[in-house]
């Protein structure tokens, strides 16, 4: 019915096709990935210029797509931190009212104390002008705001690991 000729060829066919139609996707999705941690690496490295160039550029591809709003608002916060850095106060605000304004539940860890009581306070600007219009409620943006206060680390209680010792046992 089918020549071994014919099906190899039609092996080879759908092998091309299918990695023409989908590599490329997620060779894009990798690129995004590794053009942020590109960029967080040449901040703590204390490449500044060439990280806001890489960022920008990441923002400018990925704000219109809706499902990437937290990678912008992360990349939005890198920019706003590597200011914060260089002393571009002006730039630190934008980045940072950015960030908060395309994810408002944005909240990163943060270790530099003056710099995260600035973003706290920029983020509590954002939700109440966002509650203020009405975008989002005000249970929400309260809420919100209360997870912004810094809370005290409590330490959990260890558990003996009893499992372990009678799994021990048994065996």
């Amino acid at each position: 019915m089918f020549s071994v000729k014919m099906l190899r060829w039609a092996g080879i066919a759908t092998l091309f096709f299918f990695c023409f139609f989908l590599m490329p996707t997620d060779m894009v999705r990798a690129s995004e990935e590794d053009d942020l941690l590109k960029a967080r690496k040449m901040y703590q490295q204390g490449d500044y210029e060439g990280s806001i160039k890489l960022l920008s550029d990441f923002v400018s591809k990925l704000r219109k797509v809706v499902k990437q709003k937290k990678k912008v608002a992360d990349a939005f916060y890198l920019l706003a931190k590597i200011y914060f850095e260089v002393g571009d106060d002006d730039k630190v605000d934008e980045n940072l009212r950015k960030a908060f304004t395309t994810f408002p539940t944005y909240a990163p860890p943060e270790s530099n104390l003056g710099f995260k009581e600035r973003a706290d306070r920029i983020k509590n600007e954002v939700l109440s002008e966002k509650a203020d219009a009405g975008e989002i409620d005000q249970a929400t943006a309260k809420r919100e705001q209360a997870k912004v206060i810094p809370r005290t680390s409590v330490k959990k209680k260890k558990k003996f690991p009893w499992l372990l010792v009678i799994g021990g046992v048994v065996v």
